[in-house]
């Protein structure tokens, strides 16, 4: 969006800066951006969630089988955000005079899994 018509379109609501919604005094930036909204006949905004909790519980396992001629095989598993739940992260749709202002666009990966072998060679082998 450019704000102050320089051609530049990574322009900031008046009165916000970059990473406003990420230091603490989100009233005052949400106010900022619903007056720029109003001043734009555009209906203000509310807060619908937020992004400061993150919840991963990951897991892994390795079992070594020994192989001859001094080698061994490594299976490894490994589950990633085994809770599976949805995480959030910072991807907003940023143009203030969107109807999808403030909105997240992306969320971290949900549950996955990721199994490997591995064929090693042990000490001295």
């Amino acid at each position: 969006m450019d704000v102050n018509g320089d051609g530049n379109v990574t322009d900031y609501v008046p009165g916000t800066t970059r990473s406003a919604f990420n230091r603490g005094d989100d009233a005052s930036a949400l106010a900022a951006v619903n007056a720029w909204r109003a001043a734009n006949s555009l209906a203000g905004i509310s807060p619908t969630f937020s992004t400061n909790e993150f919840y991963a519980l990951d897991l892994g396992a390795a079992k070594p089988f020994p192989l001859t001629s001094g080698r061994r095989v490594e299976l490894i598993a490994q589950l990633f955000n085994v809770l599976n739940r949805t995480n959030i992260v910072g991807a907003w749709t940023t143009n203030a005079l969107s109807p999808a202002f403030g909105t997240s666009v992306s969320a971290a990966p949900m549950r996955q899994a990721e199994i490997a072998v591995m064929v090693l060679a042990t000490k001295g082998g």
